[in-house]
């Protein structure tokens, strides 16, 4: 019997199989079908149907081995080296350049605090001296005043500050004159408050005192209600006083842009560096 007996005609095959032969043929049938499924366009590694035998075997082929990339954490990382290098020249850079502006500030900061001795010769009376920048002038003046006494100016750079000395000493002209501290508090209280005081913004003063190590003088300090800067040579600021330096003694007028700034401050220093030569 053909169909009866474990060795039979099957017509499928065209001959003579039994039936291990059938299970053999139709798993080379699903392998061949598998294989076709490979082929397919759409299939790569990340198709699930490229999970079979042919795959993993073409990835020990160097024809069809993927191309290695580089990944965003490894660019990142040459790029964070090539700024760290980068940021490294400039802040070589930048530690250079503050190197060299501290350098200049501080040889401005040691020209700045030069000083140089001017003398001021009276003859008999002795000799005046007093300490000036070193960027600052002495100029001799004549202002045309009684018995001619000796007049000088100090002036900044640019005339920012500007000390007017008036000079005389004890028996001036053959005078008895030779007033102390509280002569000169009273004499300068009178001259801001009959000439100053009817044209200063504040209208009242107080008298302050300042001292050196040669010298000592007592002032008052004025704003010009009046001032303009159209109008040249002319400072709205104004320290009138008197000072005393052992038997020397005079009026000044200490003329500037500021009431307590800078400007100011540089020309009291000057008038307390004031001194009788030893």
């Amino acid at each position: 019997m053909e169909n009866g007996t474990a060795m039979g005609r099957d017509r499928r095959f065209g001959g003579i199989v039994n039936s291990s032969t059938i299970k053999a043929m139709d798993r080379r049938a699903i392998f061949a079908w598998r294989k076709s499924l490979l082929r397919k366009p759409g299939c790569g590694p990340s198709h699930p149907v490229a999970e079979g035998k042919d795959w993993i075997r073409n990835q020990d082929r160097p024809s069809v081995r993927p191309r290695p990339r580089m990944g965003l954490r490894g660019a990142h990382f040459a790029l964070a080296a090539a700024l760290t290098f980068r940021n490294l020249f400039i802040m070589r850079q930048l530690l250079l350049i503050f190197a060299l502006a501290c350098a200049v500030t501080v040889t401005r900061a040691a020209d700045n605090g030069r000083m140089t001795t001017n003398s001021i010769d009276l003859g008999k009376p002795g000799t005046l001296q007093v300490l000036l920048p070193h960027d600052w002038t002495l100029v001799h003046t004549n202002l045309g005043l009684p018995n001619n006494p000796p007049t000088v100016e100090f002036h900044a750079p640019t005339s920012t500050t500007v000390i007017r000395l008036s000079i005389y000493w004890d028996g001036f002209a053959g005078t008895n004159s030779s007033p102390g501290e509280a002569d000169m508090l009273q004499i300068v209280s009178n001259v801001v408050t009959r000439q100053y005081l009817p044209i200063s913004v504040e209208k009242t003063f107080e008298p302050e005192k300042f001292h050196g190590p040669g010298v000592s003088g007592v002032f008052a300090r004025i704003t010009d209600a009046g001032w303009t800067p159209v109008v040249k040579d002319e400072y709205p600021n104004l320290a009138t006083g008197m000072f005393r330096a052992g038997n020397i003694w005079g009026n000044f007028d200490l003329l500037c842009f500021d009431r307590d700034g800078p400007q100011f401050k540089a020309g009291l220093a000057v008038m307390q560096s004031l001194r009788r030569k030893p």
